[in-house]
């Protein structure tokens, strides 16, 4: 069902290398994005239960009528929350580069990441690697909360790691957008439910329809304590019920704190925002370690002592240093006080015993008091370095958010990258410069290639496209005269054009080539056919009526007797004898008069309802051996349970006869359009109206498209059965939903 390994898309633009994964809505490809020679990973829309490919052309193909507008629908909705997440500048947030349509579906392109998820490490990890990774997140959240927006599927395997272990929030497919104003949702992709990860309000309908924080903290907590369990959570409502399991020995309390807080079941009891929750790690994380034994202190640690000024902490761009700067111990102070004092007296002493070396005295002396006052002014200078590098790197990030400003991020990068290479070998302060100014230069640079590169491939597409402009209007032109001319041979040849003409249009879906293009060439191509199809058909019929009008005299002059037997009732219901296998009733079920609707069943059912729903079908998704055939049984078949007798539905078999041995022709009858079906055999006729069909509450396609029930199931799928389907132009045996509501049109055996 997926594409094949070596398929191209957007006209050789990306070439898939191989599957990734495939869920009810979409499949994950891995590819190479030709111009660029990188590797990409593109998702395309696929509804596994509604969509079909064609094994020639790659093209997604479609059932009945009423999944085709359920996958459109859906497929609308995948492109617009693309094109939202596409919006999206974050660094722990997977990029998306491209968003099209192609082989009758959507798809969208987006960075590829081989570094695995969170859920392929080896589980449990220490807090202070997990708590990385937590504030990440924590980051990527706060900032989609911002734009009103809540992601609604946090888990492990849905954080990636990036090449430089950085972790990467993706799989917005049931993200949701709000109302900046009143806090509703603008979008209304189904609710995701990952077990263990999904509080309370994503298992009830309507939960989430408004906008709160509360809701991705739940999964940020229990994400957290996957990571540092190694378990996964209990579901939402044993959480409710017995609360957390306790946690290991190894789990501080005030961590473990932290997350019940995340994920308890009422909303308002968790933290309202990411910052509050944030408050609350950092709260947990600054606990202090027990003191260590004074006698194994190292000379390190004395230097850091004097150093630390404690009216003005230095800048700790992370936990870890926090956790590492400790609060100095008097006792170091004052020991180095002594030596100081030592040191000075001894000078005294040496000063004392020979005169003549007074100065030599007070450059000892000078050197003690440089000697003590040398570190304070290292933590001075790295203090203000601290303060100017997050400044740089804060700076940095607001101009890489817009191409227009990449060269300014690279000078604040550039600036912060000097000062993360000046500290970098001390053991002291190199850990307040931990941001990879460096990283973040490289990934600006990698950008602005990028753009250079972007801008001389539109340059030559832009070449190319004007080229394919000229020939696509030339194309269209041709065509147009083709089809005034009306005959069939001249109508292949413009519908030849117009496709070529669309699979130029076809290669150009962004907006500012696409709206160059004057007309639909597809559309033009489709109406062509039609009209071929029209001018066919009517030669077909004239052929056919002049056959059956032949037949029919021959049949009038040699049984002039024999008409009676070719009309009948029975059970008060009239028959028409139309030479085939089976007799078929004038009238559907329900209806009076043959141009006349009549009711409507859902499969299997024998009652008429005010709506139709999966829900209240008897035999949707049922494999029960009770419905292999329900042709003649009162209980399922709404034919004999309303005219009784002999009546029964028609078989998947019967239909297929009654559209090979019969003419087809569009028409009106008490008022209804409808086909008169012609026998080719002996020239009787029925009428079946285009009565359209029920679902839910609502009437579709009536007096345009029509669809009858067969007896016979769906041998592939338990959710359909086999029916008779037509519409102006097209007739022919197809299958639908059980839990629609369709004509019954019924018949007797010869």
């Amino acid at each position: 069902m997926h594409l094949k390994n070596g398929a191209v898309l957007k006209r050789g633009e990306y070439r898939i290398e191989k599957l990734l994964g495939q869920g009810g809505f979409g499949i994950t490809y891995l590819a190479v994005q030709s111009g660029l020679d990188r590797k990409v990973a593109i998702k395309e829309f696929f509804m596994k239960d509604l969509c079909e490919r064609d094994a020639d052309t790659s093209s997604v193909t479609l059932g009945t009528s009423g999944s085709r507008q359920t996958v459109i629908r859906f497929k609308e909705k995948f492109i617009r929350e693309a094109k939202t997440i596409a919006s999206l500048r974050h660094p722990n947030i997977v990029n998306i580069y491209d968003v099209f349509e192609e082989n009758g579906t959507a798809y969208y392109v987006m960075e590829y990441h081989d570094g695995g998820s969170l859920s392929s490490l080896d589980l449990p990890l220490s807090v202070d690697e997990a708590s990385g990774y937590i504030r990440q997140i924590a980051s990527a959240l706060s900032y989609l909360h911002k734009r009103n927006t809540m992601h609604l599927d946090v888990k492990p395997s849905n954080i990636l790691l990036d090449e430089s272990g950085n972790a990467v929030l993706i799989d917005f497919g049931v993200s949701k957008h709000y109302d900046a104003e009143d806090g509703s949702q603008t979008s209304s992709t189904p609710v995701g439910l990952s077990r263990g990860y999904a509080p309370l309000e994503q298992n009830k309908s309507g939960g989430v329809s408004q906008f709160t924080p509360s809701t991705d903290i739940y999964s940020l907590g229990a994400t957290f304590y996957k990571l540092i369990t190694g378990h996964t959570p209990p579901e939402a409502d044993d959480v409710y019920e017995d609360g957390l399991p306790p946690f290991p020995s190894s789990v501080p309390s005030e961590i473990a704190s932290v997350i019940e807080k995340s994920m308890q079941p009422r909303r308002k009891d968790r933290p309202q925002s990411i910052e509050e929750f944030l408050g609350l790690l950092d709260a947990a994380l600054a606990v202090p370690v027990p003191a260590e034994d004074p006698d194994e202190s190292t000379e390190i640690e004395t230097v850091e002592a004097v150093a630390v000024d404690d009216s003005e902490p230095v800048p700790t761009p992370s936990h870890e240093s926090r956790q590492s700067s400790k609060k100095p111990s008097r006792k170091w102070l004052w020991l180095l006080l002594a030596l100081f004092v030592a040191f000075t007296c001894a000078a005294a002493v040496l000063f004392m015993g020979n005169p003549s070396s007074s100065t030599e005295a007070d450059q000892a002396r000078s050197d003690a008091q440089q000697s003590v006052s040398k570190s304070p002014t290292e933590a001075d200078q790295a203090r203000s370095d601290a303060q100017q590098y997050a400044s740089l790197m804060e700076m940095g990030a607001e101009f890489e958010e817009n191409d227009a400003t990449l060269l300014k991020a690279k000078e604040k990068y550039t600036s912060a990258k000097e000062l993360e290479e000046k500290w970098s070998q001390s053991k002291d302060y190199g850990s307040l410069f931990c941001q990879d100014a460096a990283g973040a230069l490289k990934r600006v640079e990698n950008k602005l290639k990028e753009l250079e590169e972007a801008e001389s491939k539109k340059k030559a597409a832009e070449e190319q496209f004007n080229d394919d402009l000229t020939r696509y209007n030339d194309l269209i032109s041709a065509a147009d005269k083709l089809c005034d001319k009306g005959d069939e041979s001249s109508l292949k040849s413009a519908i030849e054009k117009y496709k070529s003409a669309a699979e130029i249009e076809s290669g150009y879906t962004r907006i500012e080539y696409s709206d160059r293009f004057n007309r639909n060439a597809s559309a033009s191509a489709g109406r062509a056919v039609k009209r071929l199809s029209e001018v066919q058909a009517a030669a077909e019929l004239a052929k056919e009526q002049a056959a059956a009008k032949k037949k029919a005299e021959e049949a009038t002059k040699n049984k002039a007797v024999g008409s009676a037997s070719l009309t009948g009732t029975h059970k008060n219901h009239e028959w028409v004898d139309l030479g085939l296998s089976v007799k078929w009733a004038t009238c559907n079920v329900g209806a009076s008069r043959p141009g006349d609707y009549g009711k409507y069943y859902a499969w299997g059912d024998t009652r008429t309802k005010s709506t139709y729903t999966d829900n209240n079908s008897d035999s949707y998704g049922s494999s029960d051996s009770k419905w292999k055939n329900i042709g003649g049984k009162p209980s399922y078949d709404a034919a004999r349970a309303s005219w009784g007798g002999d009546w029964r539905l028609p078989t998947e078999k019967e239909f297929e006869e009654l559209c090979e041995h019969c003419t087809w022709e569009w028409t009106t009858q008490n008022g209804h359009n409808g086909y008169k079906v012609t026998s080719k055999k002996n020239g009787q006729s029925i009428f079946l109206p285009a009565a359209g069909w029920r679902y839910g509450a609502d009437e579709n396609g009536v007096g345009s498209n029509g669809f009858y029930w067969s007896s016979t199931p769906y041998e592939d799928n338990a959710d359909c059965a086999y029916g008779l389907g037509f519409g102006e132009v097209r007739h022919g045996v197809s299958w639908g939903g059980r839990s629609y509501g369709f004509s019954v049109r019924p018949v007797l055996e010869d």
